[in-house]
């Protein structure tokens, strides 16, 4: 398949390139700046220039010889506080997308595959409930907000076309190279910061970055594929506190992690301002994988373990 993946140089935009490379594809890179030191120096990697996505954007030319694209650029929220303004996120993730969304629907692209996320269902699942692809959505908060949005455009102009749209709702994504709330954490614990959350008995769903383009790859030429929503996870939940321990243990520390009664931690959390860290952290967001697994015949390559391992060797060497 000629595939053309857009956010080439973010966390899973790089990752993906190299796997369809792997997988035999040819692949076109979009990018705001071909000279960024995060690009892959891959000589088989096509790499296209384009700076900020926008409803401007005109995508006629770039579209040609283009079987499949896959839309991983987006505004994220790095940081756990980055999410209260609404207008920061909506021109890529809602106007550029229907931008690119309308131009491939004038074109010879045969399928679509829009990385969207898990907060569309929600930030947190109550227990036993997980979250799966019949899931009514739900999202809270202004990222979550204009992936939903997205979502919605892409199903109204592709639902009268015989293209193929697939979306695909990845949970919080780690592995070498990340970003944003995984990374701090990691950060937190290696710095010895004591952690009050040994109480906590939730149940996390996580998904690796090798897991997660592996499905994105099998997502491309698969027959089943089109016209779906696949929930993406290792398939291995985890609570807050057990999640630390391996952290720890692969970063060869005394965790300091000791336990604290829940209300007083919900107590704490708003008295300082901070109520979105009360589901971040004490919350459970459990996903069921079991459509993504039957639909496509595919189930998670790499245990959590081993991935975590993987992050946080790449972490011990690349920390200041």
């Amino acid at each position: 398949m000629r595939c053309l993946i857009t956010g080439a140089s973010g966390f899973i935009g790089s990752a993906l390139s190299i796997e369809l490379l792997k997988k035999g594809h040819d692949v076109k890179c979009i990018v705001r700046n071909v000279k960024s030191k995060k690009l892959n120096k891959n000589p088989n990697l096509i790499y296209i220039e384009l700076g900020n996505i926008d409803i401007h954007t005109d995508w006629k030319n770039i579209l040609k010889n283009v079987d499949c694209i896959i839309h991983c650029a987006a505004r994220a929220h790095l940081t756990i506080n980055d999410d209260d303004n609404y207008d920061s996120f909506k021109s890529l993730n809602v106007d550029g997308t229907k931008k690119l969304a309308i131009d491939v629907l004038n074109s010879e692209v045969k399928r679509f595959i829009y990385i969207s996320s898990i907060g569309v269902n929600g930030p947190y699942t109550k227990k036993n409930q997980a979250f799966s692809n019949l899931s009514k959505p739900n999202p809270k908060g202004s990222y979550a907000i204009s992936k939903y949005e997205s979502e919605i455009i892409l199903k109204e102009l592709f639902i009268q076309s015989k293209k193929e749209l697939v979306i695909i709702r990845p949970p919080t994504v780690y592995g070498p190279n990340l970003k944003g709330n995984f990374s701090q954490l990691i950060s937190f614990l290696d710095n010895n910061f004591p952690l009050p959350f040994e109480s906590i008995k939730n149940k996390k769903s996580y998904v690796s970055i090798e897991n997660l383009v592996d499905l994105i790859s099998v997502c491309v030429d698969h027959k089943n594929a089109g016209s779906e929503i696949f929930l993406v996870s290792d398939d291995q939940d985890i609570s807050t506190a057990n999640l630390i321990k391996k952290i720890s243990s692969n970063l060869d520390i005394k965790r300091i992690i000791f336990p604290t009664p829940i209300f007083l931690l919900s107590i704490f959390f708003k008295i300082i301002g901070k109520k979105e860290y009360i589901n971040k952290f004490m919350g459970s967001l459990e996903i069921d994988i079991e459509h993504t697994k039957n639909t496509l015949n595919w189930k998670p390559k790499y245990n959590l373990e081993n991935c975590l391992k993987n992050t946080i060797d790449w972490y011990l060497q690349n920390k200041r």
